[in-house]
Formats: structure tokens, C-alpha cells, sequence
């Protein structure tokens, strides 16, 4: 697992992005959903983060959880509209 930095420049962050996405493509879902944990924790804002993990969670069988990720998805959608 990815350890958790406080402090995180916008190039590291690009940088975390492009891995889970990366993870993401190479079918490494389980990865994918781990690195997007850790993405939401330090960018709760943004939805695109929850929706990603949202498409990760339901390759790996888990529609209930995705459904929360895609909820939040939805609220932060709506709150910057």
C-alpha cells in the first residue's frame, strides 16, 4: 500500500494520477482501488477521484461499493455546479 504523504507537491500528485490511472489500464484493479484510497484522502474534492474508483471497484465484483464512490461522485458533481 501506498503510504500516506501530508504534504504533496501538484507534481506528485499529477504523478499519483497517472500511476493509478496506469494501474487502472493494466488491470490491476486491487492497485487501482488502493492508490484511488489514498488519492481521495488527500483531494476529497475531487470527484473524479471517487469516480475512477468507482469504475475500479465494479471490475472487481463490488457494485455495493461502487455505488458509494458514485454517490460521492454525484454530490461533489453538484456542489461546484
Amino acid at each position: 500500500m501506498v503510504q500516506i504523504i501530508e504534504q504533496i507537491t501538484p507534481e506528485e500528485l499529477t504523478h499519483l494520477r497517472l500511476q493509478a490511472k496506469q494501474l487502472f489500464s493494466s488491470g490491476k484493479f486491487t492497485e487501482a482501488v488502493e492508490l484511488y484510497s489514498v488519492l481521495a484522502k488527500l483531494v476529497p474534492q475531487d470527484h473524479t477521484v471517487f469516480s475512477n474508483r468507482a469504475a475500479a471497484l465494479l471490475k472487481l465484483g463490488q457494485p455495493d461499493v461502487a455505488l458509494q464512490d458514485a454517490q460521492t461522485t454525484t454530490q461533489a458533481s453538484a456542489s461546484i455546479a
